[in-house]
Order: structure tokens, then sequence, then C-alpha cells
């Protein structure tokens, strides 16, 4: 989008630069890692968004591996299972057989969190919320339970757990595009301002 708003001569920010707050806040989250944590886990709810995040890693992380993969070398060979980088999309029908998609009912999510939070390679925690009429009333405040559990568990096995999120919605979303984005960071979770930047 970006590129062909430059060929017809339009200027756009640069989304994907990390300014020095950013930079200083990954030094000081990476400074709390111990030796064992060393993957990334994308757990997302948008499958274009899945896509994208593994488009973007592909060339700077070696082995990375995703339920949405077109690449037979990039495809996991469980999805309900983690191992190594692992982006999953929690919307696809293995997750969903009879169950509500994670978008509308997060306990999918819920559940892999701490499944990941008891990983000892789990580093850092990609996620993803979507605003909007067929998502879930609150997927942030739902969410911020589990997530402060996951660093509970993490923090009493010596790990510290790294969180970053993407807000997918805008301010005329009923669930409140700045509330979303204002809970997050009063967390101390990283707001990215794409779904791109959160993968960089």
């Amino acid at each position: 989008a970006q590129k062909a708003l430059e060929l017809i001569g339009k200027k756009t920010p640069n989304l994907t630069i990390l300014d020095k707050d950013l930079k200083s806040e990954i030094q000081k989250e990476v400074a709390l890692k111990s030796n064992t944590q060393n993957k990334i886990k994308g757990l997302f709810c948008g499958g274009t968004l899945t896509a994208e995040t593994l488009s973007v890693l592909r060339d700077s992380v070696d082995h990375v591996t995703s339920n949405v993969a077109k690449k037979e070398n990039e495809k996991m060979s469980n999805p309900m299972e983690s191992k190594g980088h692992n982006l999953v999309d929690l919307g696809d029908d293995i997750f969903t057989q009879g169950k509500p998609h994670p978008m509308i009912e997060p306990m999918i999510r819920l559940d892999r969190i701490l499944l990941e939070a008891n990983n000892p390679e789990t580093s850092v925690i990609l996620l993803d919320f979507e605003l909007g009429i067929g998502s879930h009333d609150d997927p942030v405040g739902v969410t911020m339970d589990t997530i402060l559990e996951a660093r509970e568990i993490a923090s009493k096995a010596g790990r510290h757990l790294t969180f970053v999120a993407y807000v997918c919605g805008t301010d005329k979303d009923f669930q409140g595009l700045e509330k979303s984005e204002k809970l997050l960071k009063d967390n101390h979770i990283i707001v990215a301002k794409t779904n791109a930047h959160a993968a960089i």
C-alpha cells in the first residue's frame, strides 16, 4: 500500500521504524531473558495476519513454521504442538470444529497462551486483536488475566515473557481502539502500529 501511494506521488509515514523509546523497551526485555528463551510464538485470530507475519519473519528468522504456510518446509507438522518458532492461526478448522472462532470466543487462545508460558523456549508471544462487529465485546480485556497469569508462570520458572500486540481496528469500532491499546500499554505489553511492525 505504501509503495502504491509513493507511485502516485503521495508521501506516507514509515510504519516499520523502531523509534528510540521502542528500541530501549526492547533492550530492557532482552536483558530479562533466560538462556533457554529463544523462540517466537505467534498466536493469531486472523489467518491473513498470520500469513503476513510469516512473510515478514522468514527473511530474518530461520525455521519459522506455521499452519497457514504454503511452502512445505514452513508447514507445522502438528499445529497442536509448539516446537521452535511457530505462527499459529487459531481460527483454522482444526481448532474451531464444534467451537466458536477465537475472534468471538477467545478460550482457544487463552489456553494456548498458558501452554506457551510453560514452554521454556518461549521468549516472545505475538498477539493480534480484531475489533468491530463479529468480534468479542472486549478482546483485549478478556485476554488480560491470562497474559498476567502467563507472566507469573514464567516468572516462577525464572523466565520473562514478552508480549507484542497489534490491535486491528479504528476509533469507530465499539470496543474502542484507543481504550484497547491503552490497556495493553498499561500492562507493559509492546503495542505495534501495524501487524508487520509487530513482526519486525
